[in-house]
């Protein structure tokens, strides 16, 4: 992949090098419903939640190096030199991708409990580095990183794993995440 600015007198150009294929996997798991809602009644009760969720990455990388040399014949030399070289480099890019979805979830509450929503979502994992060239013949090469692109349901044949939480579950994924005081 290469990737430029065409206005750009410094960046030249920017390539992906990928150093392994995209992995399907899943994000940790998130509250996605809109609200969560309390059965302050005496009997149980059927809820439909509304869930929405939207995914955008940021990929933030930063490189610098400093290079110190000192030349003499010893401590009490004449001839002492000292020469400092330092070359510093920053680069930040947004990456602007979105994935938007939502949808319902009908579920039981059982009395004086609350009830959300959890979503693990379908992304997919790509690890490479990033090659930078200036205007000055100089290229620069990032360290090896891994991105999160976040993937539309059925990629692969897989979905998001969604889970209908109440306060009163054993599930520790609804445990760690109750927005509910205790």
């Amino acid at each position: 992949m290469k990737m430029y600015d065409d206005t750009s007198p410094r960046i030249l150009s920017v390539y992906y090098n990928s150093a392994s294929s995209p992995v399907t996997s899943f994000s940790s798991y998130k509250t996605v419903s809109d609200e969560a809602i309390w059965n302050g009644t005496s009997s149980a009760v059927n809820r439909t939640l509304n869930w929405s969720t939207t995914k955008v990455n940021q990929y933030t990388n930063t490189v610098s190096s400093e290079i110190s040399v000192t030349v003499g014949t010893g401590k009490d030399s004449p001839v002492n030199v000292q020469v400092t070289a330092k070359l510093g480099y920053a680069w930040s890019n947004m990456q602007s991708t979105a994935v938007m979805d939502g949808g319902s979830m009908t579920f039981v509450i059982n009395p004086n409990q609350g009830g959300w929503i959890l979503r693990s979502q379908l992304v997919s994992l790509i690890t490479g580095t990033f090659t930078i060239g200036t205007d000055l013949g100089v290229t620069y090469t990032t360290p090896t990183m891994t991105g999160t692109i976040p993937l539309s349901e059925g990629a692969g044949s897989n979905t998001s794993v969604m889970v209908a939480c109440t306060t009163d579950s054993t599930d520790s994924r609804c445990q760690a995440t109750n927005p509910f005081p205790k």
